[in-house]
């Protein structure tokens, strides 16, 4: 027989996170050693390099360490949807995001 696997929206939050992770992780790749806009995320140079990544990886760090606070002690459906909608939404923007980082040239 074929077994049908609901995800449920329990194991969806650790998906979305780990997609969340994956756009990051992907962002930091297509701006390394770019111009960086941003100022705060921007070295000496003004290029992205380990200070920007420690600083959106630690956000990111951060982030789920709250995640996993709120949901710790209120496991509520409504919260489990809101935080997996929330996060798929920031990992599809920051996804794009590193899509098009991946078409500017490295800075010379």
């Amino acid at each position: 027989t074929t077994e049908i696997y609901t995800l449920s929206l329990h194991d969806a939050l650790p998906i979305c996170i780990t997609a969340l992770t994956v756009a990051n992780v992907m962002d930091v790749h297509s701006s390394w050693g770019k111009h960086e806009l941003n100022s705060t995320l921007a070295g000496p140079s003004g290029n992205f390099g380990k200070e920007g990544a420690l600083l959106k990886l630690g956000f990111q760090g951060g982030l789920i360490g709250f995640e996993y606070l709120i949901t710790r002690g209120h496991p509520s459906r409504r919260l489990y949807r809101a935080l997996s909608v929330i996060n798929f939404g920031v990992a599809a923007t920051v996804g794009g995001v590193a899509v098009h980082n991946y078409t500017v040239p490295r800075a010379q």
